[in-house]
């Protein structure tokens, strides 16, 4: 979009050059880094830009499939290991399926394990952790949603879930996690350094993408993005099916941006200058 105020445009060139300087001035150090890689060509700058964007979009799938795999893996060992076998320190059906949050009398939150529920003596979440989900807890009922555990699963951020991997939870979590619905992962991956340091990777890149930083210069997305489909498939293949087919990964940086940089110029005079030009048509008339 186009502010108010900006000027006409003979040519697309112009309308470029224009949208770079007003829109760099709100961020300019993360304009300049596109700019410095084009060569200080505005219009190259912004099709880099676009072109980033893309690449963001196009690993989202990806890393979807990994952060549904990983929060459901380590969910799903929890109430196995937990709730339904009977354990040296917890006796079958004495830990609530939600592991965090402690249970009323009346037995309204059968399902969670995280709050108040102990391992060997200590809490079973540290407390930072544990903040995070009473702060997910809070954020449901002050929007007077009910608390359940699925919500609580889905709204617990991908960094909650790999912080489960550190060595505070080596033997509460990881352990059971790997024993059970992590058990067909191949032997090099089946540790709990392998896990920690690439799902921490994933992660990483998880947040690097939701805040469009730019990407475009980094040379593992590729490799990434392949670990992060086939540790989901080899993890938890439900969650790979319905989301493949909606990447474009290997379309978008399939070739460099030179061999992209026509067809990247052709959408963005399609999605953003000819509708500006047809607005600006319409008000000289």
């Amino acid at each position: 979009m186009m502010p108010q105020n900006a000027p006409q445009f003979t040519n697309f060139g112009e309308a470029v050059q224009f949208f770079y300087k007003f829109y760099s001035a709100s961020a300019p150090d993360r304009f300049e880094r596109y700019l410095t890689a084009a060569g200080g060509r505005h219009l190259d700058a912004v099709v880099l830009y676009r072109w980033n964007l893309e690449l963001c979009e196009a690993l989202l799938p990806s890393l979807h499939a990994a952060e549904l795999t990983l929060k459901n893996a380590i969910h799903q060992a929890m109430v196995k290991h937990y709730v339904t076998q009977a354990k040296p320190h917890f006796p079958a059906g004495s830990l609530p399926d939600d592991w965090w949050y402690p249970h009323f009398q009346d037995g309204s939150r059968p399902d969670d394990w995280w709050f108040e529920s102990e391992f060997e003596g200590q809490r079973f979440l540290k407390l930072q952790d544990l903040g995070k989900v009473k702060d997910v807890v809070a954020q449901l009922e002050k929007a007077s949603k009910k608390v359940t555990t699925p919500r609580v699963v889905a709204d617990l951020s991908f960094g909650f879930w790999v912080e489960l991997l550190n060595s505070n939870y080596t033997e509460s979590i990881v352990v059971p996690t790997l024993l059970t619905t992590m058990k067909n992962l191949p032997a090099d991956k089946k540790t709990q350094g392998w896990l920690r340091d690439n799902f921490g990777k994933l992660r990483d890149l998880r947040n690097r993408v939701g805040h469009h930083e730019p990407i475009f210069q980094r040379n593992d997305l590729r490799d990434l993005r392949k670990m992060a489909w086939n540790t989901a498939n080899e993890i938890q293949q439900f969650f790979v099916y319905p989301i493949h087919p909606m990447c474009r990964f290997k379309e978008v940086a399939a070739a460099d941006l030179k061999a992209q940089a026509g067809a990247l110029k052709g959408r963005l005079e399609k999605d953003w200058y000819e509708p500006y030009k047809k607005k600006e048509e319409a008000a000289d008339a």
